[in-house]
């Protein structure tokens, strides 16, 4: 029994390790066109990424509650440092 759940297990594993590519058959080059956007600006690619780091900007913050914390932090800066090393094992940098 255990032989044959080995033997399954090794061919299995050997089939995963084939490459995948080898068997996907390529487009003819006939078939392969060009998406072009409209308007899209060459100098700058816009992707689902650059929206994404758009919209997780900081707004501006300007408000009493942040300016306290501001000025509390700003005047113990020895506490400010025991907070990030606190939380240095928990921060994957």
């Amino acid at each position: 029994m255990f032989l044959k759940t080995a033997l399954r297990t090794l061919a299995l594993s050997l089939v995963l390790a084939l490459p995948l590519h080898s068997y996907a058959s390529e487009p003819p080059e006939s078939e392969i066109e060009e998406i072009v956007t409209p308007g899209a600006d060459d100098d700058e690619i816009y992707t689902v990424w650059t929206r994404v780091r758009d919209g997780f900007k900081i707004p501006n913050m300007e408000n009493s509650v942040v300016d306290e914390n501001l000025a509390k932090y700003s005047k113990r800066p020895d506490y400010l440092q025991r907070m990030a090393n606190r939380s240095q094992k928990y921060l994957y940098h």
